[in-house]
């Protein structure tokens, strides 16, 4: 049920990046949700680490032993949360995109 919603999720977040490069129809909200993906895209690259490290428990326990896994998903997910920045910022509705 959670893998169902964080896929659903990542959907929607792609048809907004595709919306906002111009590639299909403009979506309703559209600078707001192309905001919202870059903020949860970096903040997940840049908390992911440190919460690790701060919490207890089992999950976090395995986490921490895979270090590389998380180094690794942190940086993606700042990369992508950068391209939804640029998105975002690069998004005028007057002109298009190159």
């Amino acid at each position: 049920m959670i893998t169902s919603g964080i896929a659903s999720g990542i959907a929607i977040s792609a048809l907004y990046a595709l919306s906002g490069a111009g590639l299909i129809s403009s979506l309703p909200l559209l600078r707001p949700a192309l905001a919202l993906c870059a903020a949860v895209y970096i903040l997940r690259g840049v908390c992911g680490i440190p919460v690790v490290f701060l919490a207890s428990g089992p999950y976090a326990r395995e986490l921490r032993e895979r270090t590389m896994f998380m180094v690794v998903t942190s940086f993606v997910s700042c990369a992508i949360g950068a391209c939804y920045t640029l998105g975002l910022v690069r998004n005028d509705y007057s002109t298009p995109l190159p």
